[in-house]
């Protein structure tokens, strides 16, 4: 089941102005790296987007962490992409009661899954 409008204009205000905040704000910098969101089902993914290193004409959009809403328990899963490229439970906080607690556990990293 798909977000409502009213979810995803939330989610685009929470989720999008974080993207925004943390995505440098120089242009040149910018279009070397910054970061965004997609949305697909119950699920946001957050992005890297960066050129290809051997074809700079190639935007590549990588996933890093990612919150699927279970709709029965009205919760938030977190996942971190793993190295073998496999969506594993963030251990620290496996789930959030909101977006902005999503917005918290993201920034504080505690394991440095996110940001290394």
């Amino acid at each position: 089941m798909a977000f409502s409008e009213f979810e995803l204009k939330r989610i685009e205000h929470i989720i999008g102005g974080y993207c925004i905040n943390i995505s440098p704000k120089d242009k040149v910098t910018w279009n070397l790296l910054h970061f965004d969101y997609d949305v697909d089902k119950q699920s946001i993914t957050l992005v890297e987007v960066r050129p290809d290193w051997r074809d700079k004409t190639i935007t590549r959009r990588v996933p890093f962490v990612k919150t699927t809403y279970i709709k029965s328990s009205k919760v938030w899963k977190v996942y971190w992409l793993r190295q073998s490229l496999h969506w594993d439970r963030y251990e620290p906080c496996e789930s959030v009661k909101s977006l902005e607690e999503f917005v918290w556990v993201v920034t504080q990293d505690e394991y440095g899954c996110f940001f290394g």
